[in-house]
């Protein structure tokens, strides 16, 4: 019925397209969210087949709930995306398993606490108020949540500031000319517990979006310290293993090769391109 979708470059809008979609994405609209997932999909698949109807630009479109501001989203209008295969099986029914591991594994907020960092899953349209209920991270075949790194930093010269007029108070109150090494270190400590108390942590969220048929997961950042967290709460949460896809594991994993010539990829060795 509709051929192309031009709205997103800015020439002639398919108005019944664009009504459609508004129609579709409100709230009163009495479909089940399994059929408005299955709608969503299908227009996503048709569509960007033209390369001018984005996810990106979708969301943004008509998912106006969903927070801004985080490291890496897939909202954003440039993304850095790490590719991985999952390997192992999601015990059955998968949607349940899922969302019982990720409120199990829901980032738990640390600003009044003396811990320094804190790592969990956090909701897609809600980072800031995480909410596992229902099937709201569920689109057809895709799981679309974040990772949420919570740190607290205290800059250097407030910390060495309290551990002087600590140290000093320890010294006075003791009557000695200094104070042990062990003194000092636990004293530091101390320092740093209480002022973390006081200090908010800072929320860095990394957007992901998993297909749980095809076993493909797209993780939106390229840092190593947040490739690194997700791939260790992913293991203790889901029980399931996250294999970076790169040239090597792409065709290890994915290409039909037969035992003969995995053997043969595994004997292959780096080729040096610089002098």
């Amino acid at each position: 019925m509709i051929n192309r979708c031009n709205w997103l470059t800015g020439k002639a809008s398919d108005h019944i397209f664009i009504s459609f979609l508004n129609s579709f994405f409100n709230p009163k609209l009495s479909l089940c969210v399994s059929t408005k997932h299955a709608i969503y999909l299908y227009c996503y698949r048709r569509y960007t087949i033209y390369g001018v109807f984005s996810p990106s630009t979708l969301f943004k479109r008509f998912i106006p709930k969903r927070i801004f501001g985080a490291d890496m989203s897939l909202l954003s209008s440039s993304v850095s995306i790490t590719r991985y295969q999952v390997e192992g099986q999601l015990k059955t029914p998968i949607l349940e398993t899922v969302a019982a591991a990720l409120k199990k594994h829901t980032i738990s907020e640390i600003d009044d606490a003396s811990l320094e960092r804190a790592v969990g899953w956090t909701s897609f349209e809600k980072p800031y108020q995480p909410d596992f209920g229902g099937s709201g991270f569920v689109y057809g075949n895709y799981l679309v949540f974040s990772l949420r790194v919570d740190r607290k930093t205290v800059p250097p010269k407030v910390l060495k500031k309290h551990v002087v007029i600590e140290s000093d108070r320890r010294l006075a109150e003791s009557g000695r000319p200094y104070l042990s090494r062990n003194e000092k270190e636990r004293i530091r400590d101390q320092v740093i517990d209480r002022l973390h108390a006081t200090v908010p942590a800072t929320p860095h969220i990394y957007d992901l979006v998993w297909n749980y048929e095809d076993a493909r997961l797209w993780f939106f950042s390229n840092l190593k310290a947040a490739n690194e967290e997700l791939e260790t709460l992913f293991l203790r949460s889901f029980d399931l293993t996250l294999i970076r896809m790169i040239p090597y594991t792409e065709a290890y994993y994915t290409s039909n090769l037969t035992d003969t010539q995995k053997d043969q990829l595994l004997e292959l060795t780096q080729t040096p391109f610089t002098g």
